[in-house]
């Protein structure tokens, strides 16, 4: 169902019942909802259990010098590049600017979304390919919203977990943070079990979980091995698997229990 209306004081209580819609959906509508926090609510309560609620949004960068150039653009470029494309009013691109600047940025939106029961996904194969940002998975974390690792069907360039793990680190690294082998073994486990609310069920080894578990060989190729046999602890004999190792390193692969593989 697609709801009909204007953007106002209706997003404060969606006529939908509770967990009732798969999905739930806005794209560069966010910023012009009267209440933000009380519009991220109404969204995840109408969404069903396993739903998903997908939000498309501008943002200022963070870095001044960056963010000083992007503003001057924004203010005095884009409203007259729209207006000369659409031949319509000026007015209405100069609209744009003002409401990203006015609208919650950075750990202000994330805490609005922690709150609502969100969760974020790094899909950093995507981010690098389609060139949409470099995400802060360790600042993000540290305001205690949900945050999982994930490969990206549209636009990322990898299934590999293990691929995707390598890219978080490289994607961290272009922000000056050097992400721990726990770090990125947990987002791509617990951390993402968490994500989809299904902590104490999946993503962990622990009584009353599934028996999902991946057998992963640190020492699959000549390679890694030689760097694994130098290493001077467990992480650091993981970490030449995250950055280097393929399908040679799934060893086997349980699923509820019962071996699929290996």
């Amino acid at each position: 169902e697609a709801a009909e209306g204007r953007v106002g004081d209706e997003t404060r209580a969606l006529r939908w019942p509770s967990n009732h819609n798969k999905s739930v959906s806005v794209a560069f509508g966010l910023r012009n909802v009267c209440d933000t926090r009380a519009g991220l609510h109404e969204m995840f309560r109408v969404c069903q259990p396993g739903g998903r609620v997908v939000i498309l949004e501008f943002s200022m960068p963070t870095n001044r010098l960056i963010r000083g150039a992007y503003g001057w653009y924004f203010r005095n470029i884009l409203p007259r590049l729209g207006q000369f494309l659409a031949r319509n009013s000026q007015q209405a691109y100069n609209y744009l600017p003002e409401s990203v600047g006015q609208f919650p940025q950075g750990d202000e939106l994330a805490g609005m979304m922690r709150e609502a029961g969100a969760s974020l996904v790094h899909c950093p194969t995507s981010n690098t390919f389609i060139g949409s940002g470099l995400f802060d998975a360790r600042g993000l974390a540290r305001t205690r919203i949900r945050v999982g690792l994930a490969t990206d069907t549209g636009g990322g360039s990898s299934f590999s977990m293990l691929r995707t793990m390598a890219a978080a680190y490289e994607v961290a690294q272009l922000r000056g943070v050097a992400l721990h082998p726990a770090e990125m073994w947990w987002l791509a486990t617990e951390g993402s079990a968490r994500a989809l609310h299904l902590e104490g069920r999946v993503g962990r080894l622990g009584p009353g979980a599934a028996a999902d578990i991946v057998v992963v060989d640190l020492a699959s190729t000549p390679a890694i091995a030689q760097r694994a046999a130098r290493a001077g602890g467990l992480w650091e004999a993981v970490f030449p698997t995250v950055m280097m190792g393929d399908d040679r390193a799934v060893r086997g692969v349980w699923v509820n229990g019962r071996c699929v593989r290996g």
